[in-house]
């Protein structure tokens, strides 16, 4: 399923930072869970869609580690183009 559980994510949060976690090793592990949600759907619409290739659009994937993460997972079932390498004027 490629549903949020927004819940879980919360309370998941607020375990580790109780545990005390700092909040660079916190936010790392939301981007790397984040990423690792997203690969999981991409996967999802690939096998229901039939989708050929991905791509990155956004402020998000302005943030390089995140969109090393992504891409990492991602790579090795998809084609991955981002948004300044696709031919919008076609």
């Amino acid at each position: 399923s490629s549903d949020v559980n927004y819940v879980r994510l919360v309370r998941s949060g607020i375990s580790y930072k109780l545990a005390g976690t700092d909040n660079v090793t916190l936010s790392f592990g939301c981007m790397e869970s984040l990423s690792y949600f997203l690969s999981d759907m991409a996967d999802s619409h690939k096998e229901n869609l039939t989708a050929g290739k991905i791509a990155f659009c956004g402020s998000l994937f302005g943030y390089k580690r995140f969109t090393e993460m992504l891409t990492k997972n991602l790579k090795p079932n998809h084609s991955i183009c981002f948004n300044k390498e696709l031919p919008i004027d076609q």
